[in-house]
């Protein structure tokens, strides 16, 4: 995560393209799923708690299933679905807590700057140093981070299936507040750069968090195999945990 143009890093080329397929398949919301709602607030929360507690994704990589329980942690300490985050941790790298992009590191890939914001404004505890390569720093400082988005731009009109939450979080996650701003006010026509990266990045994340529940899910099998996120996932299978 990152609030820089990333286009010349190899590693987040595989965001871009694709838009075509993935806009026609955003024209279509799915899912069934009835969320609750708490007032001010706008947590992914479901109303049996199902989904919210476990990670239920049959066609995630088995490089992000193994950060099932770390996912579960911070998604119930956060009150973030598990499910966003793996989804996220999926297109960001893949599962590899050693991913870098250059300007971004870990499974979440968040900047240094953006992860001293993280430490000191949105973590319950506050800490002044941390290692982004860590992977429950990592995965803790990003549900942190979506929960502060769900709560900017998360509200009830956007229930039973939270589908615009999660384009208004992948947004602001990829593209800071302003890229969350700009796709909720329809403003990306002449953005450059970094822009066309959070649409996109936005349209992979909402289109398999819509296919969550599915036996598979065409959006991960094409950004894998299309797009170029095997590289990232190749590289996170080389991972050995401790």
């Amino acid at each position: 995560m990152e609030f820089l143009p990333r286009n010349k890093h190899t590693r987040r080329n595989v965001l871009i393209g694709a838009a075509a397929f993935t806009a026609g398949i955003l024209a279509g919301g799915l899912g069934s799923y009835a969320y609750e709602h708490r007032p001010n607030d706008s947590p992914l929360k479901p109303e049996h708690g199902e989904a919210q507690s476990h990670l239920v994704i049959e066609w995630l990589p088995d490089t992000v299933k193994r950060w099932r329980s770390q996912l579960e942690k911070y998604g119930a300490m956060y009150e973030v679905d598990p499910n966003l985050l793996a989804i996220m941790m999926t297109v960001e790298s893949g599962g590899d807590p050693n991913a870098s992009s250059g300007v971004a590191e870990g499974l979440m890939q968040i900047t240094k700057g953006t992860g001293g914001d993280i430490a000191q404004k949105y973590v319950h505890d506050k800490r002044s140093s941390f290692d982004l390569k860590d992977p429950d720093t990592s995965i803790e400082f990003g549900a942190a981070y979506v929960r502060f988005l769900i709560s900017e731009f998360g509200n009830i009109d956007q229930a039973p299936t939270w589908d615009e939450t999660v384009s208004l979080v992948a947004a602001g996650y990829n593209g800071g507040p302003g890229g969350a701003m700009a796709y909720r006010d329809h403003k990306w026509e002449g953005l450059e750069g970094y822009a066309r990266e959070t649409l996109n990045y936005t349209r992979y994340v909402r289109v398999m968090w819509q296919e969550r529940h599915d036996p598979l899910s065409f959006t991960y099998y094409y950004w894998r195999d299309v797009a170029g996120g095997k590289r990232l996932v190749d590289d996170a299978e080389k991972y050995k945990q401790s």
